[in-house]
């Protein structure tokens, strides 16, 4: 996987100023959040699965992957088969859900988006994505150690469907990026926050408490 820094890149470029569709990852179990689906829970007074959607409001197309729930049920939900089979399998999954979609336009080069549904400050990192994206695969976001967040990522479109093609159930997320040209965008003002943990959850309501903070 070769990598290129691009920890100042520009971020004039308006949301909704390139087209994009977007894969939303809204699965798993949420073991850790004692049986709660931690998407309904609220960081900032709002759902981690609204901030999520909201992320991804330019996208022209949105497939959401994981098992419908009742209050967003007016989106494009699918759920991989075999369930269970990690996000790795399931952006492959999504990448084919979104070309019958898009069937009517076989010579689309729109990118794709991959954003988790547990990362509520994500919106903001979307533009810089995919201002980075042009001549690689893929621009990654990472964090202040600059560990990858796979699933905040902008894609090129023929590469994800090459790539998505070999991923099989249980595959590391890592495995998508095999190969792949990619450039790594740092993260600002806690873009890469997740919330997979009480603990990680507790300190984004922290955050977005200061950030609303006069």
């Amino acid at each position: 996987m070769s990598k290129a820094d691009s920890s100042d890149l520009p971020t004039t470029a308006a949301r909704g100023e390139l087209t994009f569709d977007a894969i939303l990852l809204a699965g798993g179990g949420s073991a850790r959040m004692a049986g709660r689906n931690k998407l309904e829970l609220l960081v900032g007074g709002v759902p981690l699965l609204e901030r999520a959607l909201t992320a991804a409001t330019d996208a022209r197309h949105v497939v959401l992957m994981g098992d419908q729930i009742a209050r967003w049920a007016d989106y494009h939900w699918i759920a991989e088969e075999p369930r269970g089979s990690g996000p790795a399998y399931c952006v492959a999954y999504g990448v084919r859900e979104l070309e019958l979609l898009s069937r009517t336009s076989s010579d689309d080069l729109s990118p794709i988006v991959l954003i988790a549904g547990d990362m509520p400050f994500a919106a903001s990192a979307i533009p810089r994505l995919l201002t980075a994206l042009p001549r690689h695969d893929a621009a990654v976001l990472t964090d202040d150690s600059g560990r990858e967040q796979y699933l905040l990522a902008a894609w090129n479109r023929t590469s994800l469907l090459a790539q998505a093609r070999d991923i099989a159930p249980h595959s590391a997320v890592r495995s998508l990026y095999e190969n792949a040209s990619i450039v790594r965008v740092g993260a600002k003002s806690g873009e890469a926050m997740d919330c997979d943990t009480p603990t990680a959850l507790t300190r984004a309501r922290e955050f977005a408490t200061q950030q609303s903070a006069p």
